[in-house]
C-alpha cells in the first residue's frame, strides 16, 4: 500500500462516502421502526476478576485472525476452496482482487456464495470507473501530481462448516486523497439454506435490552485486559461518542453499515472501520463469546435449529480460556 500525502479533501470524502455507502447497502442486518436504540453516556467497561477477555484481536487488515478461533471442519482439506482473482483491464485504475472461492463440487450453496461475492465485487468496479471519470490521470498531470488509483480485496476467513463466515476488506487511494481508505465487508451465510445471515434475528429483539448487552460487552472487549478497578479505558469515550452518532442517524451498532459482524463457533465476530473511532486507531477486530450474549439470544429464532443448537454442542469440544464453555439451548 502506498501512503500519500497529497491534499485533496474533495477527492478523498467523495471517496469514502460512495465506497461507505456501497457496503452500508450490502449489510445482512436490518433495522425497524419498533427497534430503541441506548445512548450509552454512562456504559463503561466493567471487570470482573473471575472472567478473562480476549480483548483487541488485531487493528489491522492485512493481519490474520489468529487459527485458534478460525472455526470449521472443511477447513483441513483444500479441496474446498482456493484463493481466486477476479480481473480487471482498465486504464483508469490498478486492480487486485482477491477473493475466496468454495468449490462447487464439495460444498452445498458454493455456487450461490461465489456469485453473490462476484456480483459485490462487479459493483465495486463499476463504482471505481466512475470516480475515476472525476479526476483523470490528464487532471492529474496538469496539477503536476504523480496518478494514482488503485482498488485491492483482500480477506480474514472466520468460519466454514455449517456456516461460511469472512471478513473481506476494500482497500482504495486516488490521486490526491491524503491517505488510503480500507473498509470492511463481513458476510456470514448458513450452509443449510445458502442464505446470508440476518445476524439480529440472532437475537430476542422483543425488548432493547440485546442492544444494551452487545454494548456492554464490545466496551468490555475493546478495553480487555483491565487491572484496576479504576482504570480508565479510552474506549469508554470513543464507543460512547460513535454511539452518539449511530444514534443520530436512527440506527444501532447493529446497523452503522461501517461497523460489520461475522458469525462463528466461539462468538460474534465484531469489525470496526478505521474511522469509527478515529484513523489512528486501526481496524479494530474483537470477538463476543456466546458465553457473554447467551442471555439475549432468541432461543426460539430461525437460526436455533440452523446452526446455533450444533454450536454449542460443538462448543463443549471447541473452547478458550477466553471463549468459555456455554449451555444455552443445549440444555433442552
Amino acid at each position: 500500500m502506498l501512503f500519500l500525502n497529497a491534499c485533496s479533501s474533495t477527492i478523498e470524502e467523495q471517496s469514502v462516502e460512495t465506497v461507505a455507502s456501497t457496503v452500508s447497502s450490502q449489510t445482512t442486518t436490518s433495522v425497524t421502526s419498533s427497534t430503541t436504540t441506548t445512548i450509552i453516556d454512562t456504559t463503561t467497561s466493567t471487570i470482573n476478576k473471575g472472567i478473562r477477555r480476549r480483548g483487541i484481536i488485531k487493528n489491522n487488515p492485512f493481519e490474520e485472525i489468529p487459527s485458534e478461533i478460525i472455526s470449521g471442519h472443511k477447513l483441513g482439506a483444500t479441496k474446498y476452496f482456493e484463493e481466486a482473482t477476479y480481473e480487471v483491464e482498465s486504464d483508469a485504475v490498478a486492480y487486485n482482487l482477491k477473493y475466496f472461492k468454495l468449490n462447487d463440487s464439495e460444498i452445498r450453496c458454493a455456487e450461490k456464495i461465489n456469485a453473490d461475492i462476484v456480483s459485490r465485487i462487479e459493483d465495486a468496479v463499476a463504482v471505481e470507473e466512475e470516480l475515476a471519470t472525476y479526476y483523470t490521470r490528464e487532471d492529474a498531470e496538469a496539477d503536476g501530481l504523480m496518478y494514482i488509483n488503485y482498488l485491492e480485496l483482500s480477506y480474514n476467513l472466520v468460519e466454514l462448516g455449517d456456516v461460511y463466515s469472512i471478513i473481506y476488506f476494500w482497500h482504495s487511494y486516488s490521486t490526491g486523497a491524503a491517505h488510503p481508505i480500507t473498509n470492511p465487508m463481513a458476510l456470514s451465510y448458513s450452509l443449510n439454506n445458502c442464505e446470508l445471515i440476518n445476524i439480529r434475528d440472532i437475537f430476542d429483539t422483543s425488548s432493547d435490552e440485546y442492544l444494551k448487552v452487545l454494548d456492554q460487552e464490545i466496551i468490555n472487549q475493546l478495553c480487555a485486559p483491565l487491572s484496576v478497578e479504576d482504570e480508565k479505558c479510552r474506549y469508554d469515550d470513543d464507543y460512547a461518542v460513535h454511539k452518539k452518532f449511530v444514534d443520530g442517524k436512527g440506527a444501532d451498532i447493529l446497523s452503522t453499515g461501517s461497523t460489520q459482524f461475522a458469525v462463528g463457533i466461539f462468538g460474534l465476530f465484531v469489525q470496526f472501520w478505521e474511522y469509527d473511532f478515529y484513523y489512528a486507531s486501526g481496524s479494530e477486530l474483537i470477538l463476543l463469546p456466546w458465553k457473554y450474549l447467551e442471555d439475549v439470544l432468541d432461543k426460539d429464532g430461525v437460526y436455533v435449529d440452523d446452526f446455533m443448537r450444533a454450536y454449542c454442542v460443538f462448543d463443549t469440544y471447541n473452547f478458550t480460556d477466553y471463549e468459555p464453555l456455554w449451555t444455552w439451548i443445549c440444555e433442552d
